[in-house]
């Protein structure tokens, strides 16, 4: 594989041999008891992806063999939900949002 270190090589594999499953997803819920205020959290995530090159990274597939594309910029907009359901709704809804896969070939 072409430029990738085994960490990414592992991650790309997975992706090919399981397409559409978030194995290598890590979930975290929180249960907020104030108003989130989303604007500065949605700076907060530009400025790590300004900061940090590694989370602008995507691994398009040349061929069968992926290669590393190091991306100037990663522009993502958080998705604001507000959520009125009963808990078993919520659980299901958030495990169906935790299994979500993430493309490899597109940065953020």
């Amino acid at each position: 594989m072409t430029g990738l270190d085994p960490g990414e090589q592992a991650l790309w594999l997975l992706q090919r041999l399981e397409p559409g499953l978030g194995v290598s997803n890590v979930v975290v819920a929180l249960r907020l008891r104030a108003p989130l205020r989303w604007w500065p959290l949605q700076e907060a995530v530009t400025w790590l992806l300004a900061r940090h090159e590694v989370l602008r990274l995507s691994f398009p597939g040349r061929g069968s063999l992926p290669e590393r594309r190091r991306n100037a910029t990663a522009d993502v907009a958080l998705e604001v939900e507000t959520l009125q359901v009963a808990p078993a709704g919520l659980a299901a809804g958030l495990r169906a949002f935790a299994a979500a896969p993430f493309d490899l070939e597109r940065a953020p």
